[in-house]
């Protein structure tokens, strides 16, 4: 949910298509919005974006989500390399998630695509109009499970290369359905976004972290 843009509270839709309007193509827009509990503040490129094109084999989108994901993988093991444990656990704020928390957050959003995946698949989608946030008890398990950067990352790995296995596997019949085929290309084609997202917010974490923390 967008809370504010560039500075100025929205409070409605229609206030947000009001403060959208003061903008041209070229600007660039510092948002501030929640996703479920968790505050983010991000900035929005206004830049023209190119038409995605969707691959036209469940093999080929494999292959283009494979890509896509290395990139990020590669990017985030780029802000975590030399992060300590203690660094990786800083939060902001109370309401504000970890590096690890993230990192936990990413590892349950690929958990949730796979069963996704799996329902459009078979045509019983369960989440229409919100994905399902994750619960703090929920976190916690998981922090239990991988209490580290490593077996965090590891596992981050694992359920990455998963939903690419899964797309790998479906059955190529499936594009005939044309309209869920789009869908569920575009939104895990737009998956990478969300991760680097995430990425930017472990980043501000670990610079935060190491600027309150004594050295030593």
């Amino acid at each position: 949910m967008i809370v504010e843009v560039d500075g100025q509270i929205v409070d409605s839709v229609r206030k947000l298509l009001s403060i959208m309007s003061e903008f041209v193509v070229g600007d660039e827009i510092s948002v501030t919005a929640f996703r479920g509990n968790q505050k983010m503040n991000f900035l929005i490129d206004t830049k023209p974006q190119k038409v995605e094109i969707l691959p036209d084999t469940p093999e080929e989108l494999a292959k283009e989500l494979e890509m896509r994901m290395s990139r990020a993988l590669e990017s985030l093991e780029e802000v975590l390399d030399g992060v300590t444990e203690a660094e990786a656990s800083y939060s902001p704020g109370p309401d504000e998630w970890s590096s690890k928390e993230t990192l936990v957050h990413l590892i349950h959003n690929e958990r949730e695509v796979h069963t996704w995946i799996n329902d459009v698949v078979a045509g019983q989608e369960r989440f229409q109009d919100e994905w399902p946030g994750d619960q703090l008890f929920r976190i916690r398990a998981t922090l239990t499970t991988y209490p580290t950067v490593d077996d965090l990352m590891a596992e981050l790995r694992r359920s990455l290369k998963e939903t690419v296995a899964t797309i790998a596997f479906l059955d190529q019949s499936f594009t005939r359905r044309k309209s869920s085929y789009w869908r569920l290309g575009m939104e895990l084609l737009s998956l990478n976004n969300h991760i680097r997202e995430h990425i930017q917010q472990i980043e501000n974490n670990i610079r935060q972290a190491r600027s309150m923390m004594p050295l030593g």
